[in-house]
């Protein structure tokens, strides 16, 4: 098998699916629910199950990035078959505009395309920072800051330029 483009819900409401083998998750298929939506799942795909030793996988990944708290289930599912595919030596693309699932698939080396929008540019690290210290921490378990008892916020830890191979 050549190439397979690995789909989210966004490519069944906007309409353009890709030309050639369409795959995704029974999660995103629920998930469209207009009738012209509905009409473009009619174009033709196929509904694959994932492993949950590959969702497993992905996730550890999305906590990684700092992406965890970003994906729903549907999305850990869907990054799941595209590892799935990697792993059996198939070519997946990934057809999103998520900007948290091309996150994770920039870390994952798996290729993706936006529908509507624009790729992600960099790949980043989410985290949070104390609003009073200024000490960053990567886990998303702490309300507050360990150090000095302040407030923490979400922000992006590290960025790191996309370089097109």
């Amino acid at each position: 098998m050549a190439g397979v483009f690995v789909v989210d819900t966004s490519v069944f409401i906007v309409g353009k699916q890709p030309e050639g083998e369409v795959v995704t998750v029974q999660e995103v298929v629920d998930e469209v629910k207009d009738k012209v939506s509905r009409y473009n799942l009619g174009r033709g795909y196929s509904v694959s199950d994932v492993l949950d030793e590959d969702i497993t996988h992905v996730k550890d990944v999305c906590i990684e990035t700092g992406d965890y708290g970003r994906v729903s289930k549907t999305d850990l599912k869907l990054l799941a078959l595209a590892y799935r595919l990697k792993l059996e030596n198939k070519s997946p693309v990934v057809v999103s505009d998520d900007y948290s699932i091309q996150n994770v698939l920039e870390k994952l080396n798996i290729p993706y395309q936006g529908v509507q929008q624009e790729e992600i540019e960099k790949e980043v690290v989410w985290g949070f920072r104390c609003v009073g210290c200024k000490r960053e921490f990567s886990s998303k378990e702490l309300e507050d800051c360990p150090v000095c008892g302040s407030g923490l916020e979400e922000r992006i830890l590290k960025r790191k330029d996309i370089v097109d191979d």
